[in-house]
């Protein structure tokens, strides 16, 4: 029984047509991974079957390791694709470009420079986004029932992430100013 198992896995690996199946295989799997845009299993691949051909050179056995240690690392790792975002929805983020960055970071500057004039003014940092936010219903008007305890605390709460906000901001603009950053975005 063992001789003839020993007899069928050589005849299978020396099989032209098993070969030309895992060719097949093989290059389908790169073709799929190369169209979604996982390049780094494509080079993954490509890395273990040249590593692959130094211990073997029976080509089955080639594309078929590196076939399967490339998928065990896509499917089984976070290796693969590390920069993928977690989150309710399956969407994969766009990677921003120079200008999209430039654009987000110049609009961040200036809402920093609006809450510091206010924060110097004595105004408070918050007044316009309050103004803006009038019509979203809040939490209060749907329960209508909250004891003046829990008034008090979520009172105290919000004073106290205003005040971290403020001093954040304060830090950012002095943090922004000292590396002279706010030349270049003028």
């Amino acid at each position: 029984m063992k001789k003839f198992s020993v007899e069928r896995s050589r005849v299978l690996l020396y099989n032209r047509y098993v070969l030309i199946f895992i060719f097949i295989l093989a290059l389908v799997n790169v073709i799929q991974l190369a169209t979604i845009g996982d390049y780094f299993t494509v080079s993954l691949f490509v890395l273990v079957g040249f590593l692959t051909t130094y211990f073997s050179k029976n080509m089955i056995v080639v594309l078929t390791v590196a076939m399967v240690f490339a998928n065990m690392v896509k499917y089984g790792t976070d290796l693969a694709n590390p920069w993928v975002y977690e989150g309710f929805d399956n969407k994969k983020k766009e990677p921003m470009t120079k200008k999209d960055k430039t654009s987000k970071i110049e609009e961040m500057v200036a809402e920093n420079k609006k809450k510091q004039e206010n924060l110097e003014n004595g105004k408070d940092a918050d007044a316009d986004a309050d103004a803006d936010d009038d019509d979203e219903d809040t939490e209060e008007e749907f329960s209508g029932k909250k004891s003046k305890k829990q008034q008090k605390i979520e009172k105290d709460a919000l004073d106290d992430l205003r005040h971290e906000m403020k001093l954040g901001f304060k830090r950012l603009n002095q943090n922004i100013d000292s590396v002279g950053m706010s030349n270049l975005f003028s």
